[in-house]
């Protein structure tokens, strides 16, 4: 059983699977929710990709080592003698700091840390959706709860115990999260996430309340929920390739 909202698909064309991937062992929870959960696609989908860099300072002497391998980097003669004092007043200011200064007054020259970026490593991706939930009947409305649920059960860690002691921790589960409009991807693939964060704001622009047919069970009007999504691994290139 899977959960919709709205459950009306004439009102959106776009929507988003949320669903619960599932490994290793089967989970000991008798009252697990659905394993996927359809929503509508939101207004201004975001998807940033970031690798990360460091600044590196070489310095005259890494410089040098790293031009070595350039045929056409060469030093004209008449630099060779400001070369050897750049040379000289860092190999000294290696020992201390002021025989370094000393050396730079002496030959009025400062010394080119000869910045570089290099690259360090690839970061995991982040995913964040807000759904603004206003039902519309009686079993929108009772949905609403169940989605709720949904996320929040399997944002949660399962306890390891021996006992009456918890040990640790099992991993929660992952979920696939892909966009499609008529039955189509249509946005830049998402490789399985774990949620990070959930929040819930009920009621958030007015105080009305919705009746549950006879049974007198009573229903927030309006529930806001955002969800923070994370990439279980980095990608590269190739994933980049495969639509990633």
């Amino acid at each position: 059983m899977a959960l919709v909202f709205p459950e009306n698909r004439n009102m959106y064309e776009g929507v988003i699977n949320f669903t619960v991937v599932k490994g290793g062992e089967s989970d000991s929870t008798q009252d697990r929710p659905a394993g996927t959960c359809t929503l509508y696609m939101p207004v201004g989908l975001q998807i940033a990709d970031k690798v990360e860099y460091e600044n590196a300072q070489l310095g005259a002497i890494g410089a040098a080592m790293g031009n070595a391998a350039d045929p056409n980097a060469a030093a004209s003669e008449g630099n060779l003698a400001d070369t050897a004092k750049q040379l000289v007043s860092q190999a000294v200011s290696k020992f201390s700091d002021r025989a370094g200064a000393a050396a730079r007054a002496r030959s009025l020259t400062a010394p080119n840390p000869n910045t570089r970026a290099l690259f360090k490593q690839v970061s995991l991706r982040q995913f964040q959706f807000t759904f603004k939930l206003i039902p519309t009947s009686v079993s929108e409305a009772t949905s609403v709860p169940e989605i709720i649920k949904y996320f929040r059960t399997e944002m949660y860690p399962e306890n390891l115990t021996y006992g009456d002691l918890a040990l640790g921790y099992k991993f929660p589960n992952k979920f696939k999260i892909e966009f499609q409009t008529g039955g189509s991807n249509i946005v830049t693939r998402i490789s399985d996430c774990y949620l990070e964060a959930f929040q819930t704001n009920y009621n958030p622009s007015n105080a009305a309340f919705l009746q549950s047919g006879g049974s007198g069970s009573a229903h927030f009007s309006e529930t806001d929920i955002s969800l923070t999504f994370m990439e279980a691994r980095t990608l590269s290139k190739t994933d980049i390739q495969q639509g990633f």
